[in-house]
């Protein structure tokens, strides 16, 4: 069965626009920056031993196509944007570069990922960062991050970090990161371990399960000087696939930002109400009684944000990167982008693609209560939408 239309529209369909970002109180920029503005003085943290000291929200640009937006997002204050090579088969990166071309390459600061689906030499890393220094049109990345990181081996990898060694090194990169989705205190505490990173970018929000231990992992961190950024704060936008239930955002970005060892947050506004709403957050990070209950939901469903526990994957007999299904669902039916979710599933090895609906029955227990089978065969349809309609 393949998505029709209709369907297709009524998942992505955007939100209405909202209203422009007002106000002309000026944020304090290091000198030499532009003058940006914003709604009110804006709240900077240091971004660990990079010394880059940026606004507490930044703007994840993964699924903003809007060069207007990212003008307000400019004037608010923003000044870090967030992108990676594979966001939009790369026309992400290349809108980000044709709009700061009119901007001082010293008043903002671009962050991207490269992925390692397959075993990179030297030569292939440099090609990536050639690639996309050619699409950004600039001769350097502020932090360039391997894209996606579950576990310590892979953050470790001898030859990876010497490989990015040479690309600091070399000039064209300033800053080394990992960003990861699952096992996070694992694959942090390693960047810590490798003593080459300094940014790690990690999913952070109210609803994750072993707080304790990655806010620990989060704080050792940050003592050893890495720059740490939150995404996902909104924990998938949605607490149901009908999008009846939203979740306050609001609030949990408030809730990520109350930690103070994440120094910026990188929220996925495609809309200037949601620029708006998350700069709001401006106004004072205390959350209200009504703000901290809203958090709580009314307890009649998990939500659509995966854990990334990865207690399903050894369940599994075909060893399907369960966590990974589960994003691109939580892309699709919460932040309505069919395009993201189609990349998320084109990234996985094919036989993942296919094993995952061949089974009569799944014999994954999810700890969330996730019903595996029917939430993948659901979500799996997408690889049937041609690209060029996602485009």
């Amino acid at each position: 069965m393949s998505f029709n239309r209709r369907n297709f529209l009524k998942v992505s369909g955007a939100g209405v626009a909202g209203v422009m970002v007002a106000g002309n109180i000026q944020g304090s920029v290091p000198s030499g920056k532009l003058e940006l503005r914003g709604p009110q003085k804006l709240i900077y943290r240091t971004l660990g031993r990079t010394g880059l000291k940026l606004p507490i929200v930044s703007m994840g640009a993964m699924r903003a196509d809007n060069p207007a937006l990212l003008k307000a997002a400019v004037d608010a204050g923003i000044i870090h944007f967030d992108s990676a090579q594979s966001y939009q088969d790369g026309r992400n990166e290349e809108m980000l570069g044709n709009f700061f071309q009119k901007y001082k390459r010293e008043s903002f600061v671009i962050s991207t990922k490269i992925g390692l689906r397959q075993e990179l030499t030297k030569d292939d890393v440099f090609a990536k960062v050639d690639l996309s220094l050619k699409r950004l049109k600039t001769n350097y990345i502020d932090i360039l991050y391997l894209h996606g990181l579950r576990t310590k081996e892979s953050v470790l990898d001898p030859t990876m970090l010497d490989i990015l060694t040479e690309v600091k090194k070399s000039g064209k990169v300033k800053f080394v990161g990992v960003s990861t989705h699952s096992n996070m205190a694992e694959v942090i505490r390693a960047t810590v371990e490798a003593k080459v990173y300094d940014v790690v970018l990690t999913s952070y929000n109210f609803k994750l399960e072993n707080l304790p231990d990655l806010k620990q992992a989060i704080a050792d961190a940050a003592k050893a000087g890495l720059g740490v950024i939150a995404m996902k704060t909104m924990a998938g936008v949605y607490w149901d696939k009908e999008k009846t239930k939203k979740i306050n955002v609001k609030a949990a970005l408030k809730w990520a930002l109350l930690d103070e060892n994440i120094h910026t947050a990188i929220p996925g506004f495609t809309s200037f109400e949601q620029l708006e709403e998350s700069m709001s957050v401006m106004e004072g990070l205390a959350m209200t009684e009504q703000e901290k209950a809203d958090l709580q939901g009314d307890g009649t469903t998990a939500g659509l944000f995966c854990q990334g526990c990865e207690q399903c994957i050894p369940q599994c007999p075909n060893n399907v990167p369960v966590p990974d299904i589960m994003r691109s669902y939580m892309y699709a039916y919460g932040y309505r982008d069919l395009g993201l979710a189609r990349n998320v599933i084109d990234n996985l090895p094919l036989a993942a693609q296919n094993n995952c609906t061949l089974c009569p029955e799944c014999v994954v227990n999810c700890r969330m209560g996730f019903d595996i089978q029917a939430k993948a065969k659901d979500i799996l349809r997408v690889k049937n939408i041609p690209q060029d309609f996602l485009a």
